[in-house]
């Protein structure tokens, strides 16, 4: 599970945090916010796309998007085969 690979808390501790979801989730950047969790700006969208969350949130908003295109991916092949 992605939580238990990366240490949270010393990444964004270190300004990590930006290195390591920038290179999982392309198009977007973390930023701090004023009160003091993160929000996620989206060059698509052209805009914030999630505020005022934690790490956490942000990890499990990612992890949700790329089960989701996994799932589809794995799904088509599997059709492709005719079963």
């Amino acid at each position: 599970m992605l939580v238990n690979f990366l240490n949270i808390t010393e990444a964004a501790q270190n300004n990590e945090w930006l290195f390591y979801i920038g290179g999982v989730m392309m198009g977007r950047m973390i930023e701090r916010d004023d009160n003091g969790k993160y929000k996620v700006y989206s060059t698509i969208a052209d805009g914030y796309i999630m505020r005022n969350v934690t790490p956490e949130q942000i990890i499990e908003s990612y992890v949700d998007e790329y089960r989701d295109d996994v799932t589809n991916k794995v799904m088509r092949q599997i059709e492709r085969l005719g079963e």
